[in-house]
Formats: C-alpha cells, sequence, structure tokens
C-alpha cells in the first residue's frame, strides 16, 4: 500500500515558494501541513483555500515565540506521526533561521526529504533526499487568477483574446514612428477623449490642429481600418472600442499582442493578460483597480502599465506613475512582482533614477519596437538577481 504523501511548509512570504511544489504533479501530496507565525494568518488562510479547492487537506499550525528553538524542535516532531504509513517532506523556503535549523535538524535526524525552492529558475534544490529524488523544474500550475488569490485579490475581468490583426499593424507602425509622433498621438488622445458621447464626436478642431502634419498621418491610418472619420474639422469614431484604442488602448493592445507572441513562441511566459480587474476588501472599504497588461513568468508576477504619453517635460506625472506602480507591487504581489512601465513617450533622468531605486523598469518609445529582447533581457536580470 503507498504511503500517504505530507509536505511540512515552513511558510514562505513569497508564497509562490509554498504552493508550487504542492501543484507539481511530481510532487503533489495528500495533505498540506503549514507552518507559520499568527502574523502570517491572513496569507495563511488565502493559501490554504486555494490549496483545498485543488482537493489537498490542509493543517495550520502557529508558531507563538518565533525564537524558541527547543519550542521548535518538539513543536515539528509531534507533527511527524505514523511515521511507517506517512511519507514527510520539508519545504524550507519559509521561516526565519531559528525554525528553518529546528525544522531541517527534526528531518534530518529522521532521513526525510528536505527541499527549498529556488526561485529565481524555479527549481526544487534537495538539501536531503533519501528517496534519490532527481532534479524538479517545477511546472506552471499557477495563473493570473490563482496568484492575486494567494494576496486576498479577485479577479473580475480579463480580456485574454487576440488583438485584430489591423490594431496590431496600426500599433506596430506607430511604435516605429515614436519620436516622430509624439505629439500627434498626445493630440489624438485629447480629441478621443472629448468624444465620449453618443455620437462619439470630437471637439472641432482648431486650423493649426486641422493641418498638424503628425495628426495627418495617424487620422489616415485610422481612416484607412475604417476606424475614424473626419468630417466638418471633428474626429467620428466608428465605434466606442475605436475611440478607446485612439484614447491610449492603442499601445496596452501592443505590448499584450507582443507579449502573446512570445508566449506562443516560446516556453518563457506561461500567462499573459490585458485590462485585467482586480478588486480587494481595505478595513471597511472596498479597492478596484485595473491593470493594463498583467503576464506570469516562471511563477513570478509581472505587472506592465502602459503610458501614451510623454513624461520628459511633465516631472511630476512621471513620478507619480512610479510611485503608484511600487503601491500596487506592494499590495498585488509583494517580493515576487515585477513592475514594468511601457511608455510611448519619455521619461527625465531624476525619474529614470527613481524607478531604478525601486527596482521598475522602465521601457520607452523606440525600445518597445523590439519589445521581445527587451522583456527577456528583464527575465534574465531577475534570473541573476
Amino acid at each position: 500500500m503507498a504511503k500517504k504523501k505530507v509536505q511540512v511548509i515552513l511558510f514562505s512570504e513569497s508564497k509562490s515558494a509554498n504552493v508550487t511544489p504542492i501543484l507539481d504533479s511530481r510532487m503533489r501530496p495528500n495533505e498540506v501541513i503549514f507552518v507559520a507565525t499568527a502574523a502570517l494568518d491572513q496569507a495563511v488562510s488565502y493559501t490554504s483555500t486555494l490549496i483545498e479547492a485543488s482537493g489537498i487537506t490542509t493543517k495550520i499550525v502557529f508558531i507563538s515565540d518565533e525564537w524558541n528553538f527547543s519550542g521548535h524542535l518538539m513543536a515539528i516532531n509531534a507533527l511527524l506521526q505514523d511515521r511507517d504509513t506517512v511519507d514527510y517532506v520539508l519545504n524550507i523556503s519559509g521561516g526565519n533561521k531559528v525554525l528553518a535549523i529546528a525544522a531541517y535538524e527534526v528531518f534530518k535526524q529522521n532521513n526525510l526529504g528536505i527541499f527549498q525552492v529556488n526561485q529565481t529558475c524555479d527549481a526544487v534544490v534537495w538539501l536531503n533526499n533519501p528517496n534519490e529524488i532527481g532534479e524538479i523544474n517545477l511546472e506552471d500550475h499557477l495563473t493570473i487568477e490563482r496568484y492575486f488569490q494567494l494576496q486576498g485579490v479577485a479577479v473580475t475581468n480579463m480580456q485574454v483574446t487576440k488583438v485584430s490583426y489591423d490594431a496590431q499593424r496600426i500599433g506596430k507602425r506607430w511604435v516605429k514612428r515614436a519620436r516622430y509622433l509624439t505629439k500627434g498621438l498626445a493630440l489624438l488622445n485629447h480629441l478621443a477623449s472629448t468624444a465620449n458621447n453618443l455620437k462619439l464626436c470630437s471637439r472641432r478642431l482648431s486650423s493649426q490642429e486641422y493641418y498638424n502634419a503628425q495628426l495627418q498621418e495617424l487620422v489616415g491610418s485610422l481612416e484607412y481600418y475604417q476606424m475614424v472619420r473626419l468630417e466638418k474639422k471633428r474626429l467620428i469614431f466608428s465605434s466606442e472600442e475605436a475611440r478607446a484604442f485612439c484614447n491610449g488602448f492603442w499601445l496596452e493592445e501592443y505590448v499584450f499582442s507582443e507579449l502573446d507572441k512570445i508566449a506562443t513562441e516560446s516556453d518563457y511566459i506561461q500567462n499573459v493578460a490585458r485590462g485585467v480587474e482586480v478588486v480587494w476588501d481595505y478595513g471597511n472599504s472596498t479597492v478596484r483597480n485595473e491593470l493594463d497588461v498583467v503576464f506570469l513568468a516562471n511563477n513570478c508576477l509581472f505587472i506592465i502599465e502602459c503610458k501614451a504619453r510623454n513624461f520628459l517635460a511633465q516631472r511630476k506625472s512621471g513620478i507619480n506613475t512610479i510611485y503608484k506602480m511600487e503601491a500596487l507591487l506592494h499590495r498585488l504581489g509583494g517580493k515576487n512582482t515585477c513592475g514594468i512601465i511601457a511608455s510611448f513617450g519619455s521619461f527625465n533622468r531624476h525619474n529614470k533614477e527613481r524607478a531604478r531605486l525601486m527596482g521598475l523598469y522602465i521601457l520607452e518609445a523606440e525600445t518597445l519596437l523590439d519589445l521581445k529582447t527587451h522583456i527577456l533581457g528583464i527575465l534574465r536580470d531577475i534570473e541573476q538577481y
């Protein structure tokens, strides 16, 4: 008769390290025992709910005194019941050093499996391997919805359908002409915002705007694909989708379509979505937010904020975008989350330095044309880190 499989997990604040070894088909246990401090009560509860939905039973053991080494030895020993019929294995990725050493000592003395998750490459590193299990590169079973669930955040809506070929072509052309079209796109963005009405009709263009060469080029592209027409010095959009596209969504769709190609052509990206609407509780209120583009790679979450504007002369707007991104990362993913700002325009030197110090990546103007190279470069940077 096969032994019951139990994973004992020292709960890690990097929550994917707790979950990925459980969901992997080669390591999937019958039961999970989380060992955590009371301060992590809510985070453990979110994780336990997700795991039980997968058909695995869970148990939570709270440690009251983080520094009580002898108490930890007794507590871990007490978990190891019915050793003749149960195969215990320890995930030592979390916990403080005192708890980790105590748990390691107990499992090592009993010659039980001990491993840690190397999150840079999402692989299991065996510290004690009595069953001589081979190297395990963890399977990508985390999805965007599951990842957010671990943070106590619900996904209420997201789009995964492919962007139309016409929209991809327009986006690519505009990115190629980034430096030349900056002011024209800003004007188009503004005009589209004034057309947020039943007739989808913009305000009247001034003579200077009407004869603006950049705007004429942009409108020409849109007219070719029947997304807009110019009548009596007003832009009339063919649909709300076309208006939104010109109001800045074109960059979001371009970035999403490029990432979707990477996901299709390689195994670097496991899940990608755009227009991800999330909601979470904050005290007695509910917070809602929409994320432009989100993707998972090696069970790490990446959030991309797309900005179709020029921040070069708008230091305050640029820094606000950076601080907003930092706050989102802290709430939505913590240590295992990376923020990227994809901007059609440019950030000034001070804002770029601030973003770098915060661990954020900025991709701007022409760099977006070869987005694949830059995204893969970011993934390599994170692996090396």
